[in-house]
């Protein structure tokens, strides 16, 4: 007989009937009807964080009740732990995304609008002066409507995209100058990000592209 937890993915299962989880953050595939399990998780008094639908993939924090439940439905065919990503350290551009440079290239960025998965990003004089290259900003970890940065990380990454190098005196720019961005805080302050983050920021991202012109998704974490 096919068993209900077989839909748990093994990390899941190995945690489910420990005393010392109350809830789970997950990632719940489903065959259909995202409508119908997310209007179920308001029953269950768990939290809906988010979906995307072309995926069919709903984002939650569930409790055990909740969990058994949502097992049950025939729509749904996997949950899995929404797991942790951090963000590279110690890594060159080259070896974090397999791509590699010539030593001369002349890149302006211009008329490209660039999506930034992040810590975030601070509105830097070199990002905002002569013209203020963020365009957009999103914050999934405190819900901020103001762009800010409490890692740095993705400042500096911003500055090395889109740098226009105004405190140097044009000495020191970004590979892309001309180019804005848009910015998508999807990491804590600690570098810590949940998948499920990442994945509505890019659903974002990819949902913006006809309006705003996105070419580039730089993605700087592992």
């Amino acid at each position: 007989m096919f068993s209900l937890k077989n839909k748990l993915d093994p990390q899941l299962k190995q945690v489910y009937t420990s005393p010392l989880y109350k809830s789970f953050r997950v990632i719940i595939k489903c065959k259909n009807f995202l409508k119908d399990i997310e209007k179920k998780l308001n029953s269950y008094k768990c939290i809906h964080i988010g979906s995307i639908s072309s995926e069919k993939l709903i984002f939650a924090e569930v409790n055990k009740r909740g969990l058994d439940r949502l097992l049950e439905f025939p729509e749904v065919s996997s949950i899995h732990f929404d797991e942790f990503c951090h963000i590279c350290g110690g890594m060159s551009v080259s070896t974090a995304n397999r791509v590699n440079f010539p030593d001369k290239y002349r890149l302006t960025g211009r008329g490209v609008s660039i999506g930034v998965i992040d810590t975030g990003v601070y509105p830097h004089t070199d990002l905002t002066l002569p013209w203020n290259k963020i365009s957009g900003f999103k914050d999934f970890i405190n819900n901020y409507n103001y762009a800010y940065d409490d890692n740095g990380h993705g400042t500096m990454v911003a500055g090395i995209i889109s740098g226009s190098g105004y405190m140097s005196k044009n000495i020191f720019k970004g590979i892309a100058e001309n180019s804005s961005l848009y910015v998508y805080k999807s990491f804590d302050a600690k570098g810590k990000g949940y998948i499920s983050d990442i994945l509505l920021a890019i659903d974002d991202v990819i949902n913006k592209k006809s309006e705003t012109n996105i070419k580039l998704l730089s993605l700087p974490f592992e």
